[in-house]
């Protein structure tokens, strides 16, 4: 996971531990990758973000507007996967609505083993 901005997870950083074994080219099984970062906004507070936005020659993503292109910023306060474990309840019933299908499934499972998506949210009523 990469969270490109801090304030969109206001729990802080995780640092999650990598197993070694089992992955391909390391005695243990893991192989070793650069990988640079880029987050150039990373540190700015969202209503910087929304202001670099307005004069931007590239759009913001749809997922930000309570729906596609009404450039209302009323959507999700960050972007990710559909129904995200990690997203807040106000945003999953965007996710919800936005991917009914998907929803549908996830709710499928729920019933299916019993669980809930997560401890504190059940997608199936």
């Amino acid at each position: 996971m990469l969270w490109l901005r801090q304030e969109a997870w206001p729990q802080g950083w995780l640092a999650l531990p990598l197993p070694l074994d089992g992955l391909v080219g390391h005695p243990g099984g893991a192989t070793a990758h650069v990988v640079d970062e880029w987050l150039p906004v990373k540190d700015r507070p969202t209503t910087a973000v929304l202001e670099w936005h307005q004069g931007a020659p590239i759009g913001h993503h749809w997922t930000y507007d309570s729906q596609s292109s009404a450039g209302d910023w009323l959507g999700t306060s960050r972007y990710s996967c559909s129904l995200c474990v990690f997203a807040s309840k106000r945003d999953l019933p965007l996710a919800i609505a936005w991917r009914p299908r998907l929803a549908d499934l996830y709710a499928l499972v729920e019933r299916g083993r019993g669980g809930t998506f997560r401890p504190d949210w059940r997608i199936t009523i």
